[in-house]
């Protein structure tokens, strides 16, 4: 009998006799072989029909060395050829690719996986494609060695999928090529994760693909995503009794960082931010002053005692950044508050600008 023992899953004993001259069967026999012996014990599997009387469980691929592809029946993947072994496309119980060594790649469009599917520890030396696949009873991605392009476009997963320790080539979330723009959450062609703990699984293993190849937009945009994410996680574990609390300080964590920078991750944000807040700010001095509330001291600006809209737009910058050059001061009251009130935006935002141009440009 075939010798091989899995260092994860202890229970499994393979049910295979061993072949001629070997310690393993056709199976687990790493390294070449003959493709068209290891098919046929495979398909012996597969169909549950072994003369000998010996079978693996039918969707247990547990360290198993396949020297081809591996894909699915009626699979659209032009690559699944003469070179590979074809699953059905329903598998209706747990698939278990634990310790398994593909040579090929792997091709599960529109796959249904009934059961729990587990890549764990596994390695693909090619594409692995799961175009518009449906995990309904969750996912297990974990060590796994994805050597090129993952492509995850439109897959679904019902339940939970965890991402740890997994490294692949790059990514795609919408088509066989790698897009441009992944991150349009709710468009048909993304990735569908439907628990925030597997949302953050994703994104953080998402983060680490682009980082890697060198794609810093995506890594950021994979980074807030992973970060909204995991909030949500932390609500959920939260005593109710200090739920107040914490939806005080989400408020200040959505107004601060996520809508303003997109938790550092986003430039175009924070220009925004600059540009909407003195704006607001200099719409305000210059409509009061229309209207006849006086806010502002102007004796000394030429012509005195004269508020334009563009004298008040410049006095909102020299506000909002702090300077204070003293041509143009609050009067009491209410003006010194709308006043104060910028300023202290103003070095809030200040040291987000720091913080967002940091992470980009010195890390």
């Amino acid at each position: 009998m075939c010798e091989w023992r899995s260092r994860v899953r202890t229970d499994y004993k393979c049910q295979v006799p061993a072949q001629p001259g070997s310690r393993y069967c056709i199976l687990h026999e790493p390294g070449p072989k003959s493709l068209s012996a290891f098919r046929s014990e495979l398909g012996k599997q597969l169909a549950q029909d072994s003369a000998e009387g010996y079978s693996n469980p039918r969707f247990d691929f547990t360290g198993y060395w396949f020297p081809c592809s591996v894909g699915i029946q009626g699979s659209e993947a032009v690559f699944v050829a003469d070179d590979a072994v074809l699953l059905p496309k329903r598998l209706d119980a747990d698939v278990w690719f634990l310790d398994a060594h593909i040579e090929g790649g792997i091709f599960f469009d529109n796959a249904e996986f009934g059961g729990v599917a587990v890549f764990s520890r596994a390695v693909v030396e090619w594409d692995a494609h799961f175009f518009r696949a449906e995990f309904k009873k969750g996912a297990l991605f974990l060590s796994t060695r994805f050597s090129r392009l993952v492509d995850f476009g439109g897959t679904v997963f019902l339940k939970d999928v965890m991402f740890e320790y997994c490294v692949a080539g790059n990514l795609s979330f919408e088509s066989r090529e790698l897009s441009t723009n992944p991150f349009h959450a709710g468009r048909d062609g993304d990735v569908r994760l439907r628990t925030a703990r597997s949302r953050f699984e994703f994104w953080t293993f998402a983060q680490r693909v682009f980082e890697a190849e060198g794609a810093r937009d995506r890594a950021d945009a994979a980074f807030f995503y992973a970060r909204a994410a995991k909030l949500q996680v932390s609500v959920k574990r939260v005593a109710w009794w200090k739920k107040p609390l914490l939806a005080v300080g989400l408020g200040l964590d959505f107004l601060l960082l996520r809508l303003t920078t997109a938790y550092g991750a986003s430039l175009a944000r924070l220009v925004g931010t600059w540009c909407v807040l003195v704006g607001i700010f200099a719409v305000m001095y210059y409509t009061l002053n229309q209207v006849g509330v006086t806010l502002l001291d102007l004796s000394a600006t030429q012509p005195p005692n004269l508020l334009s809209f563009g004298r008040a737009l410049y006095f909102s910058i020299v506000t909002f950044t702090t300077l204070g050059f003293g041509d143009i001061v609050p009067q009491p009251g209410l003006g010194s508050a709308l006043v104060a009130a910028e300023a202290v935006l103003g070095g809030i935002t200040m040291a987000l600008t720091v913080m967002v141009v940091g992470r980009k440009f010195m890390r």
